[in-house]
């Protein structure tokens, strides 16, 4: 029998079998669509970060800070005051609001806004994107008043006009880089069930059968393999798809995305073989992928950070060792070198460890 048709057995008795399937779309989506509504009633969460030095003319500033919920290290006329914050290591980045400000913004033009940063910091993220945003609104709001469309701000809504913003030529929408941050968690997670999978196919004598076929190893491994992998991607694209429709954001990167998902799916399948391969107790393998995911998962997260703490660099090196690392920074930064040759590298690396010689006397008896 081919690899192709032994994995439509193996996908066909995986599907009947796991009830897991199901809970593995649903709860995905509930976390992903709450923390997407959570987010709709915050502001800039990393605002501590951010100190501004006002020099605008106008009221714009006012109202752009109290919008993106920027309260404390603001400076009138004083960037000296600021840049003390940002060498003291207090913030990580300093805006300067121009004297022509409000005037540039009621004109239909993009302000031209300064940002201060420290060699080894690359500012707070997530205000950047809040004040590219606003700014996309506040200038498309002025431009229909001028045009005579709309006769205040509040008709705004009522044309279901949404900015994007746009930093460095990549688009970054903070909606969608929280969801695929939780789906990347929750397909690494997948490699429990991945292992638990195995153990079942290996309790059922399924492996101890199709071992005594004339079908090599390889080609038995290989298929289970593709099986867990058309499972998952098909899982993890519908949570994608229902976190998109639902949660109403948009998606400029949709290649990059579902490559990101392909890519987790292979480490996270890979992981489950490799976990196999090195823990010898059954009853233990769930708790110690689990345990892995989580401390993979904090570690990429921190080191894909902006932290400027002396701390930070062994926390960024360390996890430049953890696929979720190269997964988050085809998300962030919208790149795919070098992180899907590394991704490919440790994926391969991973299932072959989990596939050496020896690993079928394990998987087989009992």
């Amino acid at each position: 029998m081919n690899v192709l048709k032994l994995s439509w057995v193996h996908y066909k008795r995986m599907i009947k079998t796991s009830s897991n399937w199901l809970m593995m779309f649903l709860i995905p989506v509930v976390i992903i669509l709450f923390v997407l509504f959570m987010q709709d009633h915050e502001k800039a969460i990393d605002a501590t970060e951010a100190a501004f030095n006002i020099e605008d003319e106008g009221m714009y500033w006012e109202e752009l800070l109290k919008d993106i919920g920027i309260y404390n290290h603001i400076f009138i006329n004083d960037q000296e005051g600021a840049i003390q914050l940002l060498e003291n290591k207090e913030v990580n980045v300093v805006y300067h609001i121009p004297s022509d400000f409000t005037d540039r913004i009621k004109k239909g033009e993009m302000p031209t806004i300064e940002t201060f940063v420290t060699q080894e910091d690359a500012g707070a993220i997530i205000t950047e994107v809040l004040i590219q945003e606003w700014l996309n609104t506040k200038i498309y709001e002025e431009i229909l008043i001028h045009e005579g469309l709309i006769a205040h701000s509040e008709d705004l809504p009522q044309l279901q006009i949404k900015a994007v913003p746009v930093i460095e030529n990549n688009y970054i929408n903070i909606k969608l880089r929280v969801t695929m941050l939780l789906i990347i968690f929750y397909i690494i997670y997948a490699s429990v069930e991945v292992c638990e999978q195995m153990v079942k196919l290996k309790n059922d004598n399924v492996l101890l059968r199709a071992a005594t076929t004339s079908n090599s190893w390889k080609k038995i491994t290989g298929s289970i393999y593709i099986a867990l992998f058309l499972i998952e991607i098909s899982i993890f694209s519908l949570v994608f798809i229902t976190a998109k429709f639902i949660g109403n954001f948009q998606v400029e990167a949709f290649l990059y995305m579902m490559l990101t998902i392909i890519l987790a799916v292979c480490i996270s399948i890979a992981l489950g073989f490799l976990m196999l391969r090195l823990v010898k107790k059954t009853e233990l393998i769930s708790v110690l992928s689990i345990m892995v995911t989580i401390v993979m998962f904090y570690i990429s997260v921190m080191g894909s950070g902006n932290d400027a703490n002396q701390a930070f660099w062994l926390i960024h090196n360390i996890a430049k060792f953890m696929p979720i690392y190269w997964l988050l920074d085809i998300v962030n930064h919208l790149r795919l070198f070098p992180a899907v040759p590394i991704l490919i590298l440790m994926s391969v690396a991973m299932f072959t460890v989990g596939n050496i010689r020896g690993s079928r006397k394990e998987l087989i008896e009992k």
